[in-house]
């Protein structure tokens, strides 16, 4: 039997090659190979290690603590606010609150309350006011009384003389006012109370005050 093979021409028996089949087959060429873009790489590298540094910062900011400044006991409307009803606290990721900065605690002393100011909560700016409840042409006076729950700094009240003096009749007249401070009540119940008076008036106030002063809400 006769077996025949069909050799490509480039593999033909060169005479020359004393009867070695041809030379070594080429490589293939690689068409269309793509050169990698170091740019594309570079930009890559970049946004990762600018989003590594935003998260940082986010983490950072989230995580620092600032002083602010808190009420550390009750403080009513209009009262002037002194040192000893301010305390700080630390906050973590504190930015953006209305709060006042501990270093501004010099700058809130002797303000009053255009509220009134809760223990435990943060001093914002719209709280305070350098104005006082005493208008122009008033005088602010202490007197006494009794059962004086119903009343806080702000309101308007009436006082009534409790007893007959220098020849007026209890009862028969009484003097408008307005709440400045209540104090706690004393071991005897009565409540020391400042208020805010015309200064025509406060001279005559104070003398039916010796005799005990009644405080109530004007009529509607």
């Amino acid at each position: 039997m006769t077996v025949s093979a069909k050799i490509p021409s480039n593999r033909a028996t060169d005479p020359t090659m004393n009867g070695a089949g041809g030379g070594p087959i080429a490589a293939p060429r690689v068409v269309n190979n793509r050169r990698v873009r170091t740019g594309g790489v570079l930009l890559g590298i970049l946004l990762l290690v600018l989003g590594a540094a935003l998260s940082g910062l986010a983490l950072l900011s989230a995580t620092r603590t600032s002083s602010y400044l808190a009420i550390s006991r009750p403080v009513p409307v209009g009262a002037l606010i002194t040192r000893d009803d301010l305390t700080t606290v630390e906050l973590s990721g504190g930015q953006g609150l209305s709060a006042l900065s501990a270093d501004q605690i010099n700058a809130v002393i002797g303000q009053h309350a255009a509220v009134t100011l809760v223990p435990g909560t943060l001093v914002a700016k719209a709280e305070l006011t350098t104005q006082t409840l005493v208008k122009p042409g008033e005088a602010e006076i202490g007197i006494r009384a009794s059962n004086l729950t119903f009343v806080k700094a702000g309101d308007q009240v009436v006082l009534v003389p409790l007893s007959t003096a220098g020849g007026v009749a209890a009862g028969s007249i009484s003097f408008n006012a307005t709440v400045i401070d209540v104090g706690a009540p004393g071991s005897d119940g009565m409540v020391s109370l400042h208020v805010a008076v015309s200064a025509a008036q406060a001279p005559t106030i104070l003398t039916y005050a010796n005799n005990g002063l009644g405080v109530a809400k004007p009529q509607d």
